[in-house]
């Protein structure tokens, strides 16, 4: 259902589904996920990080170099909150940390880097001149590329834990037993 990108709308013909017309869009979401016509995911990164910069205007608020919100309870909301409401859905793009990335890959990385330093920076009574190799040790927060990567070891652990009958295990049970026929040739 997307549109693409030099399609013109009303060339573009309506689908009927279930007696409901459709029209092509250039993203979709589902479950939560924004689809874009390539599948780059980009939408979908720009859309969670505007709706985490709404919430650092929130800390911001709260906080301030001088009094305000204390400093751990200020990471802990960034921890539970911010860095989960960033990476949601980023197992669909990650590759992992050492792997080779496309250019889509490395941009939602920034802009999430970025971001993830803003709420750092909004968190800790810090000045704007305070640099920024200092954050991450003083607020204890990792770096954007480490919650992905425990997030996909997360759930490999939980897929080896299914029971054999889940469809989900007979899936990676038919894969690993394709590698190792490949392997052993």
């Amino acid at each position: 259902m997307f549109k693409g990108k030099n399609q013109d709308q009303a060339t573009n013909s309506l689908i009927t589904v279930k007696g409901t017309e459709v029209t092509p869009k250039r993203a979709v979401k589902y479950l939560g996920v924004h689809l874009d016509h390539m599948l780059t995911l980009v939408q979908h990164v720009k859309t969670r990080i505007s709706a985490t910069q709404a919430m650092m205007g929130l800390m911001r608020r709260l906080g301030g170099t001088t009094k305000g919100l204390p400093v751990h309870q200020a990471t802990k909301i960034i921890k539970t909150i911010v860095i989960p409401q960033l990476l949601y859905g980023s197992q669909m793009w990650w590759r992992g940390t050492g792997k080779k990335r496309a250019r889509y890959e490395e941009y939602c990385l920034d802009i999430i880097n970025r971001t993830l330093k803003a709420a750092i920076r909004a968190a800790l009574p810090v000045y704007k001149t305070t640099p920024i190799g200092v954050l991450h040790p003083e607020s204890r927060i990792p770096d954007a590329r480490t919650p992905p990567d425990e997030a996909r070891d997360r759930d490999c652990l939980r897929m080896g834990k299914l029971p054999k009958e889940h469809p989900v295990a007979e899936a990676i049970g038919r894969k690993a037993h394709k590698k190792s026929q490949i392997e052993s040739t």
